[in-house]
This record gives C-alpha cells, sequence and structure tokens, in this order.
C-alpha cells in the first residue's frame, strides 16, 4: 500500500505567521521540497492579504511569498465558497476558501 502523498502544498495563515518568525525554518523547507519535485507551493491571495502589513520584520513571509503560485477566487469558486460558509453556518472566507480550493483543480 503507498503511504497518501498531497497534490501539492497549499498554505495557509498559520505557514506564513511561521515564515515571518522562523526566516529559514519548518515552511521554507517545505517550500524548498515543493520546488524541489517541479512545484509550487499554492499560495490564496486571501490569506496574503491576510498576514501582510508590508513591514520589514515581514522579510521570511517575503521570501517565502516568491516562490509561490498565487490562487485567487474566480466567480465560480466564490460561489463554492459562499455555499461551503451557507451550509457551515459561518463567515469566514479565508478559511473556507481553504477547504474548498483542493477540490478544484
Amino acid at each position: 500500500m503507498r503511504p497518501l502523498r498531497a497534490r501539492q502544498l497549499l498554505l495557509d495563515a498559520g505557514a506564513l505567521r511561521d515564515a515571518e518568525r522562523h526566516p529559514r525554518g519548518r515552511v521554507w523547507a517545505l517550500c524548498e521540497a515543493e520546488v524541489a519535485e517541479g512545484r509550487q507551493p499554492l499560495l490564496p491571495l486571501t490569506v496574503l492579504a491576510q498576514m501582510w502589513r508590508g513591514r520589514a520584520g515581514q522579510a521570511g513571509l517575503a521570501r517565502v511569498v516568491k516562490v509561490c503560485k498565487p490562487v485567487g477566487l474566480d466567480e465560480v469558486m466564490a460561489r463554492r465558497v459562499g455555499v461551503l460558509l451557507g451550509l457551515s453556518g459561518t463567515a469566514d472566507v479565508v478559511d473556507a476558501n481553504q477547504v474548498e480550493h483542493p477540490r478544484v483543480g
């Protein structure tokens, strides 16, 4: 039996927070490994907006962002995320986008 393997690394706010605190830490290592495998880590633009403040102290975060493929909401995804929010009775678009994104593509 083969172990399960993620199709592609998808970063969330916690990953960006960790990259900011530990510029050459675990998140950077995961991103490097992804690039070495010929893939770009995925970074939802909603997550970037949630975490980016443009401060000098975000150099580690900026470094990770440079190797990522930005992914955004299009109309179809926005509707899927909206349905998910309605079904779950919640309102956090960023979290719902993280849940819904892997189903597309």
